[in-house]
């Protein structure tokens, strides 16, 4: 990235405020936020986003989509975290986790020459710990179950972030082949020097492609230089074609014999002759690592970065919990706060086996940040869980979604933690919906809360119900969530009441997996309209009258939540001419106990959308 110092700055873009630009690259400009998630704690991010004269681009735009595609699926310690993307005033916009250091290639280039170069210990364990991260991305799979095969394509120093802390992250897939993206067959795309032979060549790449690229990183880390030395462009890209290697023995024989080895094997030029996948390198590696005398670390890493990194730390925000319950049941409300009952959905995650380490911890509070819900983790007598609530911030029918999407991405990130572990890390998974107490200052920060009713002990009695790798959903939450998802039939289970010791025994679905999209379609038709014929063509009367008299008309449409209302409403304005458009305002949960807050909604509704407030005003001024 080039120098933009000569660029004004924004203060703010949509939600985020800007503390300075990092960087201005081919077609995109990366800042240094600050966001607030749903606990009210600030949290340091970095924020990419088009620039101006490419952001009328379909192409550029259609690029941007796909790297939010990949990077918005996956959560692992070893990978950056990407919390959003979202679109404020026609540009499109990535939030992602803010790694306080530098990356590889600047970390090489400070050890200066190969006299200086890192030892073989810590670059085999940087090695190992990226490649954590690069099977974790090739394993992941999508909600539904399908494996969604990506391949990063773009394993370079540049795009290996060394944190300050001893951190090790694969960042940018902005080229990542996946399922779920467009695949350019016959197009070269990364950097030449680290390509495999055959994505080279323009064909098709797999993970082992990933894996070829590793060992050229691992390569390049024990000799201290490029393998290519002195050669550029389409020099370096012929000899990748061809499949040419230089095996760091081959230039420094005092060089351990079995990274060697291990490198030989990674970068042979038939895929079918390299490991099979980033796990079997990483197993590798760590067979070496264990044989050696000292164990290398994060430590080692952080001293290393001492001598690249002498400014003072950036830093970063904690990471924010709630007060405890029996701190927010004695507090009162000071001048200045206001309290209000909320409505939310509770995730309980029970871990079944191993315990919720630091890298885990800090996986399971990047996922709530990203669906914006507060996280604490406790350890009691019935061991250590981590409680997450939804609703906290904006309460929303589609909380009970994010939870289960939370819950899923939860159970998957602490098995894709087992790499190093050796064993598979299984936990259990509850959610249920109800209400909680909060307090907040005078500018709508929540600074804590207390539930009312019995909403975090059903959760907790739902985790404790599972299988390992089981969600249960008590009844509200599968009623808001059985079009997206999937549930095996339900089995009862004793949950406690809002007061006292005793219990009730409630349905539990188990989640199976999310529904796709033609299976959507179908079980949102099947029984929203089934046996409402008369409500259907109500409707359809009510809409002839307002087209002939010109005449507003108002009509209640009562019914539980999820039974189907907004179903029964757009299957009888279907086809309708000339076209209705349905204006939604939920009110619901905490919605109702906020003054004119479905007015509010109706309004976004019909402006179109989660446009700041000063653009709703400015939409709302021209409107008038």
């Amino acid at each position: 990235m080039g120098s933009s110092d000569d660029i004004e700055v924004p203060a703010r873009i949509g939600r985020y405020r800007i503390e300075r630009r990092l960087g201005v690259g081919g077609m995109a400009e990366v800042f240094l936020a600050r966001s607030r998630g749903a606990s009210g704690i600030e949290k340091r991010l970095v924020l990419k986003r088009i620039l101006p004269s490419f952001a009328s681009s379909p192409r550029f735009n259609a690029m941007f989509v796909d790297e939010a595609k990949v990077a918005m699926s996956l959560n692992h310690p070893n990978v950056v975290q990407v919390y959003a993307f979202e679109e404020e005033r026609r540009q499109l916009l990535l939030a992602m986790e803010f790694v306080d250091g530098i990356d590889l290639a600047a970390l090489l280039a400070a050890r200066g020459s190969e006299a200086h170069r890192l030892p073989p210990g810590l670059a085999a364990w940087i090695a190992l710990e990226l490649a954590k991260g690069l099977d974790y991305a090739h394993r992941r799979r999508d909600p539904s179950g399908e494996p969604l095969e990506i391949v990063h394509r773009d394993i370079s120093p540049q795009n290996v972030l060394l944190g300050r802390e001893g951190t090790v992250k694969v960042a940018d897939f902005g080229i990542a082949k996946a399922r779920l993206v467009a695949d350019d067959t016959g197009t070269i795309k990364g950097k030449f020097a680290y390509m495999s032979p055959e994505q080279a060549r323009g064909e098709t790449v797999d993970r082992r492609s990933d894996v070829y690229s590793l060992g050229i990183l691992l390569t390049e880390m024990l000799l201290g230089r490029s393998r290519y030395q002195g050669l550029k462009g389409l020099e370096v890209l012929e000899r990748v074609r061809r499949g040419e290697r230089v095996l760091p023995r081959s230039l420094d024989p005092s060089l351990p014999e079995a990274l060697d080895a291990i490198v030989a094997r990674a970068t042979v030029s038939a895929p079918e002759g390299r490991y099979a996948s980033a796990r079997d390198f990483a197993q590798d590696l760590e067979a070496y690592l264990h044989g050696l005398e000292r164990r290398w670390g994060s430590g080692d890493l952080e001293a290393a970065l001492e001598g690249a990194l002498p400014r003072p730390s950036l830093g970063s925000f904690p990471r924010g919990t709630p007060g405890s319950q029996a701190e927010a049941t004695r507090a009162g409300v000071t001048s200045g706060e206001r309290r209000e009952r909320r409505g939310v959905v509770a995730l309980e995650g029970l871990p079944r086996t191993g315990v919720l380490g630091s890298r885990a911890r800090a996986v399971l509070e990047d996922i709530a940040f990203k669906a914006d819900a507060v996280v604490r983790f406790r350890d009691d007598e019935g061991g250590p869980r981590f409680q997450m609530l939804f609703g906290l911030g904006r309460a929303s029918v589609t909380d009970p979604l994010k939870a289960l999407a939370a819950a899923t991405d939860c159970l998957d990130a602490l098995r894709g933690l087992s790499v190093d572990r050796g064993e598979a890390v299984e936990a259990s998974g509850g959610g249920g919906r109800g209400v909680v107490s909060t307090v907040r200052d005078g500018r709508g920060r929540l600074l804590r809360w207390v539930p009312v009713d019995a909403v975090l002990g059903v959760s907790a009695a739902l985790a404790q119900a599972g299988a390992p790798g089981e969600v249960l959903a008590a009844g509200e939450v599968h009623r808001l969530a059985r079009r997206d998802y999937a549930f095996a039939p339900a089995r009862e289970v004793n949950v406690p009441r809002a007061a006292g010791a005793t219990t009730r025994s409630i349905a539990a679905w188990p989640l199976t997996r999310a529904l796709r999209g033609h299976e959507k379609v179908a079980e949102g038709d099947r029984g929203a309209v089934v046996g409402r014929d008369i409500e259907r063509a109500r409707l359809e009367t009510l809409y002839a009258e307002v087209r002939e008299t010109g005449r507003a008309q108002f009509v209640t449409v009562v019914g539980e939540l999820g039974a189907g209302k907004t179903v029964l409403v757009e299957a009888a304005l279907e086809g309708r001419v000339p076209p209705a458009h349905v204006l939604r305002a939920e009110c619901t949960f905490g919605a109702r106990d906020v003054p004119f807050e479905a007015v509010t909604e109706l309004l976004r509704s019909g402006l179109g959308g989660r446009d700041a407030p000063e653009t709703l005003q400015a939409k709302l001024r021209s409107a008038a």
